[in-house]
């Protein structure tokens, strides 16, 4: 029977604390997120509170028997749970959200409020780049657009607006990177919102019914936390 030696045995041990803790971290996202809506937990936070190390010796040398592990994953949960739980998730989900549309939309500087046909009008600016069969293809704002939709759907969770709910959850994934963009394209969102294609910006706009909801989304999850 072949034995390992004892620093590979080590770095397998050290793996698979870390694939535990990864996959604690990522069903409290789950679990303590509002359902169907997304949650980050800051896992550099994570993993500074709770580092994977050993009592003794190092990666290569001075390595004895005695040597275990300190991770604690009871200690993790229990950490995960108080930080997370409850309302606390909910709420973080929300402010995550917040902030991606306050972001895409630029609505942290004041700017004349452009009204159309009574739907309020919001910009989101786009990259795009010539393809390589003519025409326009999306660029390096893939990421940010598909964030912006999934915190849309987020919004529409919190508002109870299930049909822009759909809408903005079938556009999640659509605009990957070279996806071919058409100027002047008018895509549906559902609750009388739709938005228009250009090849440097997709104009968004919102029904009156949505634009008051999201108005009080922006409000209330869409500045800091107050500290005690």
């Amino acid at each position: 029977v072949q034995t390992l030696p004892l620093y590979k045995i080590k770095d397998i041990k050290k793996k698979v604390a870390e694939n535990i803790r990864s996959r604690m971290v990522w069903h409290a996202q789950k679990l303590f997120a509002p359902e169907g809506v997304r949650m980050e937990i800051d896992t550099r936070e994570v993993h500074s509170l709770f580092p994977i190390q050993f009592e003794n010796g190092d990666r290569y040398g001075n390595i004895d028997e005695r040597w275990r592990i300190e991770f604690d994953p009871v200690a993790l949960w229990n950490h995960l749970e108080q930080t997370y739980g409850g309302d606390a998730g909910k709420e973080l989900a929300w402010r995550q959200a917040a902030a991606i549309i306050i972001s895409a939309f630029d609505m942290k500087h004041e700017k004349e409020i452009v009204i159309v046909a009574g739907r309020t009008v919001l910009t989101k600016r786009v990259y795009t780049r010539a393809g390589f069969r003519g025409g326009r293809e999306i660029g390096s704002c893939d990421d940010e657009l598909n964030k912006l939709f999934n915190a849309l759907k987020a919004f529409a969770e919190w508002a109870g607006l299930e049909e822009f709910g759909w809408g903005a959850r079938r556009q999640m994934g659509v605009w990957t990177y070279s996806t071919s963009v058409s100027s002047r394209e008018t895509i549906n969102l559902g609750n009388g919102c739709d938005y228009v294609t250009f090849y440097s910006e997709f104009k968004f706009r919102f029904s009156k019914e949505v634009t008051e909801h999201l108005q009080l989304f922006v409000g209330q999850f869409g500045t800091p936390a107050e500290e005690d």
